[in-house]
């Protein structure tokens, strides 16, 4: 419930590129850094080979039309192995529309500054900070907007 209440309330902001930083969020479960910093190119094809299990490849395949499984790779830090982490149904479309976005205007990054039209990593230590500082107020506005909304249906009280 409060899961889709951030992407709403993000895409009710007019902020479907912060819905997909929450969804990669809590699909890919890694830390903001990494993420704001992750490149268009880990968003890839799962192949029917890469997967541990067939039987749940094949699942995820039946889910879309174009039979593909979406995915992002990562290197784990522990076993320096590669792995796919599957992003399927209303979470790929987001993350797909994300890289679109990314893409008009010219970006490497999939998660970006819609307000700004950048990236949200930097060179220069300041300037990171006060990118990170945008980020988190654009979060902290989408939270409060989605507190808010689930208050007012009932689903909770502040």
């Amino acid at each position: 419930m409060a899961r889709d209440a951030l992407v709403a309330a993000a895409l009710c902001l007019c902020r479907p590129n912060m819905a997909a930083a929450m969804i990669l969020t809590w699909t890919v479960g890694q830390q903001q850094e990494d993420l704001l910093k992750l490149v268009q190119t880990r968003y890839d094809e799962i192949k029917p080979y890469e997967a541990d299990d067939p039987a749940v490849y094949l699942g995820l395949a039946a889910r879309k039309p174009d039979g593909q499984v979406m995915g992002i790779r990562l290197r784990q830090g522990k076993t320096n192995r590669w792995i796919g982490v599957p992003i399927v149904g209303e979470p790929r479309q987001q993350l797909e529309a994300a890289v679109a976005g990314a893409r008009a205007l010219d970006l490497t990054t999939i998660l970006y500054d819609e307000e700004r039209g950048r990236i949200w990593t930097a060179a220069s230590t300041p300037e990171r900070r006060t990118r990170q500082a945008h980020f988190q107020r654009s979060f902290a506005a989408i939270r409060e907007r989605a507190a808010t909304d689930l208050v007012a249906a009932g689903g909770g009280s502040r």
